[in-house]
């Protein structure tokens, strides 16, 4: 009876460890699945659609601390336009400031400039408000499409924080688009700055520190105001006393709006508000205690299980009641303290464990079991065919050392005989061989890693001959122990596997190669250059002095490949690349568009005598394929002294600065770089920048100079002159804005507006003055002059005949047919015609008679000696002697003497123009003088 008390407390025992084991088996399973899902963000949608259902349904009010002042459709509309002048905001904070309002909060951006007056008046506003007033800092992706391009960073103005307190309100958005957190604070070119929901929360917390906004608050408790009504004084002050208040905009028009749970699209400053409310609140919200619950659940499920509860239908309950009961307790939660607990992974597990318990119930151990088995055969088959198969050598070797298997592509690898059942020493290299009798004999190490190797092999040609090209093999080794079946030893065998990869390490070689070189010239490109010239100056050898950079522009190469064709340009660029080889420099490199590098002169050679060399080698003329081609160049040097730091990069841009001076100088020129080309170019690339800003910001305006008659003293006509104000360098000559304007396309409207400000300032006057205004080639190339000059008259009354549009000669110069259909139009208004700045440029007098010049003027080059030099003196009266021969009217321009007006005059000139009679002036001053003359 014992004895049979026993074995029942055995079986029972057994019984209750299986089960133990069978439950930590699912239990491990059903984690691992839940984690494998977790980790990647699988299930990170479900997280998020619970968390909105709690937000949902815990409703909370906004504690009414912090108001929302709204630019909405209404106050764009009664201001009228966008941007809003800065007096606006000024005007907004001294309402706001007089309602008693405690702090002001501005999610506007106040970085670019306004006009001076009225970023005058906001920054005083400020200044009134004492430290009140916080501006908005926006830090924003430089390129979207990179992320590695690094961040833009809009600032207020220095101005403007010199009085206000500057606030970050950028917010991370997550992978789906939405944003679901704020931040502490920011740091801003290596400055911590206080996020606006932190300022206004008086909260504190580590900079790039996020937080969750709790979205359970709703957005419409957030006391709400209208700027229109706020400017307008509709808005009770008591709605405002003591309270912070947050400026946005909410106007579709303005588009300051992002996707947030629950409630969609949010306006910027609200949702700023609703992070304020969060930590006002207390409930910046936290998440997590996902495997926390996870594991919970599991322990259930596996107490359920050991305490007898054992009936599917049984277990589908008590996983139903705890899927209620886990979220009921994650709401209940959430309500007392900012948690949002992350049930998703508890849920999953539910899922599955109820699945499983319903496949158990149909059987489907059974059914999968044969399906496995019928995979497997087939697995079986298409790993035997894939094996025979293989693009890669495989070769399967026992620890006899014999071959076992081998796919058909080992054997022409190799260029051995493989088969089954030879000795591997028989038809492997013995290095190989070696290598697999060590894996065979560590094979009982599970640890051991399969490495990879190469080898180089010449097999041997069968009739005696030669052999083969050699080869390169990479291979490798892995050894496994194979379980004996029917109480068989276990079986040790290697696996190696192996490819040809000669081909493959040729093409690397040769793309490596073509990656660092200019396939036409066969020398460095810029890239590679950069590198080793670094390399070179950080090597620290001693040099004998400075070290030369010299850069050849080639030039005429335009000429050749336009009359030849573009294959011969490249062939010209081929032969000086030869030619500069062999000069004994440390590196010769192609490092742009016709442009080739030389680094590291010959010792003992000065770089003049060096340049001088380069030149001839370059200009000699050059035979190719029976034509005689004729080239030549212009170079920039630049020179690393022993005490400068190497910067490869700096010394190959400061020769291409010096190349660009050399080119306005003409072929043959040289010239070495120093710091005022360079700031000449920075001024130049400033202006570029500033000069489209200076057209939309009106910087722009005339001046006049008076034309005198010659035999009368009379003022008869005026010339108006354009001119640059800028509000940082000041006055800028138009000799150096006409050209940027030129290059950029701004010279039409800046010609547009010279031509309606000239034509409605003469009109204003209502006095018999011509009036002369420039007229760049563009605009008449282009045909914009003609509505620019019609618009100009119609705007102004000015009648046609008393405007004078001057022309410069290289206007007709190739391109005289392309130009005569604009003139003739104007011509057909009643404008007279000009020919400006004559002999200055080309001198051609063919295309006089063929346009309907009305005046000539002379070039102020031959009037300033005309008085004194003979020479001069003759050119002027031929110049009347033509002019009298079509009826031109002759105007002499540039006169700062008498000596200089009487001479002009005794030559027949008919109108004179200079600083003898007035420098340019503006319109009231001109004005005033004709007025004194009279």
């Amino acid at each position: 009876m014992a004895v049979g008390l026993k074995a029942i407390r055995r079986t029972a025992l057994k019984a209750v460890q299986a089960a133990s084991v069978s439950c930590a088996i699912a239990a491990a399973v059903t984690a691992a699945i839940v984690i494998g899902l977790h980790t990647p963000g699988w299930l990170q949608p479900l997280e998020r659609a619970l968390q909105e259902v709690r937000f949902a349904l815990l409703d909370r009010d906004a504690s009414g601390s912090v108001v929302y002042a709204d630019i909405d459709a209404a106050s764009l509309q009664q201001v009228g336009v966008w941007p809003w002048p800065r007096s606006v905001h000024g005007a907004l904070v001294d309402r706001l400031r007089e309602a008693g309002a405690g702090e002001i909060f501005f999610d506007i951006d106040f970085s670019s400039r306004s006009t001076e007056a009225e970023d005058a008046r906001f920054a005083e506003a400020l200044a009134r408000a004492e430290g009140m007033v916080h501006l908005a800092v926006f830090r924003q992706p430089a390129d979207p499409a990179r992320p590695d391009a690094g961040d833009l960073v809009n600032k207020p103005q220095p101005r403007f924080l010199a009085h206000a307190w500057p606030v970050t309100v950028s917010l991370p958005v997550d992978g789906d688009g939405r944003i679901r957190a704020a931040l502490f604070a920011d740091e801003v070119e290596g400055e911590a700055i206080l996020s606006l929901s932190a300022m206004a929360a008086g909260a504190d917390g580590p900079v790039r520190q996020a937080f969750g906004i709790d979205y359970s608050i709703a957005p419409a408790s957030i006391p709400r105001v209208s700027v229109a009504d706020l400017l307008a004084g509709r808005v009770d002050v008591s709605l405002l006393a003591g309270r912070k208040v947050v400026i946005g905009a909410s106007a579709q028009e303005l588009r300051d709006f992002f996707n947030v749970p629950l409630h969609g699209v949010l306006p910027g400053a609200l949702l700023q508000i609703l992070a304020t409310e969060t930590l006002l609140s207390g409930r910046p919200m936290t998440g997590g205690y996902g495997y926390v619950l996870l594991a919970v659940v599991l322990a259930a499920g596996m107490a359920a299980t050991l305490c007898g509860l054992t009936g599917w239908r049984g277990r589908l309950v008590l996983f139903a009641v705890l899927s209620v009961g886990l979220e009921l307790g994650a709401l209940g939660v959430q309500a007392l303290v900012p948690v949002s607990l992350d049930t998703v992974p508890a849920q999953v597990a539910l899922i599955l464990l109820s699945l499983a318990a319903l496949l158990r119930e149909i059987g489907v151990r059974q059914l999968l079991v044969r399906l496995l088995r019928r995979q497997r055969a087939r697995d079986l088959l298409v790993l035997d065919k894939v094996f025979a198969d293989s693009f890669d050598g495989v070769i399967v070797i026992d620890a006899r050392g014999v071959i076992r298997a081998a796919s058909r592509s080992a054997e022409a690898i190799w260029h051995a005989p493989i088969r089954s059942g030879t000795m591997a020493r028989a038809v492997l290299p013995p290095a190989v061989v070696a290598m697999l009798e060590t894996a065979l004999a560590r094979s009982a190490d599970s640890d051991a890693t399969a490495c990879l190797h190469e080898i180089v092999i010449t097999p041997e040609d069968p009739s005696g001959g030669a052999g083969r090209d050699a080869r390169l093999i990479e291979y490798a080794i892995t050894a496994s122990v194979l379980a004996g079946e029917d109480g068989d030893d276990p079986d040790a065998v290697a696996c190696l596997t192996c490819r040809d990869i000669t081909d493959k390490r040729k093409a690397e070689e040769a793309f490596a190669y073509l990656a660092a070189h200019d396939p036409i010239t066969d020398l460095l490109d810029r890239r590679a250059f950069e590198e080793a010239l670094q390399k070179r100056l950080e090597r620290g050898e001693p040099r004998g002095g400075d070290y030369h950079l010299l850069v050849a522009g080639l030039e005429r190469i335009d000429i050749i490949a336009a009359s030849l064709g573009l294959s011969w340009a490249d062939k010209v660029r081929a032969a000086v690349a030869r030619e500069l080889r062999q000069l004994g420099c440390e590196f010769v490199a192609s490092v742009g568009d016709r442009q080739l590098a030389l680094a590291g002169f010959p010792p003992g050679v000065a770089p003049a005598d060096f340049c001088a060399e380069v030149l001839g080698r370059i200009s000699q003329e050059l035979v190719l394929d029976g034509h005689r081609l004729h080239i030549s160049a212009c170079f920039g040097l630049a020179t690393l002294a022993p005490a400068d730091k190497p910067d490869a990069a700096a010394l190959l841009r400061q020769a291409g600065t010096a190349l660009s001076w050399a080119r306005k100088a003409g072929p043959g020129t040289t010239r070495q770089f120093d710091q005022a080309m360079l700031r000449a170019l920075t001024r130049r690339r400033l202006l570029e920048i500033d000069l489209e800003e200076g057209v939309r910001q009106g910087q722009f305006h005339v001046v006049y100079q008076p034309q005198v008659h010659l035999q009368s003293g009379q003022i008869i006509g005026v010339e108006a002159l354009l001119r640059w104000q800028h509000p940082e360098l000041g006055p800028v000559s138009p000799a150096e804005f006409i050209p940027i304007a030129e290059e950029s396309g701004l010279i039409e409207p800046l010609g547009a507006f010279a031509l309606s400000e000239a034509c409605r300032t003469v009109r204003g006057w209502n006095l018999p003055l011509r009036l002369a205004v420039n007229v760049s080639p563009i605009q008449v190339e282009r045909g914009s002059v003609i509505e620019a000059v019609e618009a100009a008259l119609r705007g102004s009354g000015l009648p046609p005949a008393q405007l004078d549009l001057e022309l410069v000669e290289s206007l007709f110069l190739g391109q005289a047919d392309q130009v005569a259909a604009s003139i003739s139009h104007l011509r057909g208004l009643g404008c007279g015609l000009a020919l400006d700045d004559f002999g200055s440029g080309y001198s051609s007098l063919g295309y006089i008679p063929r346009f309907p010049f009305s005046k000539i003027k002379i070039d102020r080059s031959f009037v300033e000696h005309v008085h004194e030099d003979r020479g001069s003196a003759a050119i002027v009266r031929s110049v009347v002697e033509l002019a009298r021969g079509f009826d031109i009217t002759v105007i002499a321009e540039g006169i700062e003497t008498r000596a200089q007006e009487e001479a002009v005059r005794r030559l027949g000139c008919d109108i004179g123009q200079g600083y003898l009679y007035g420098r340019p002036m503006s319109g009231k001053e001109l004005l005033a003088l004709q007025h004194a003359a009279a």
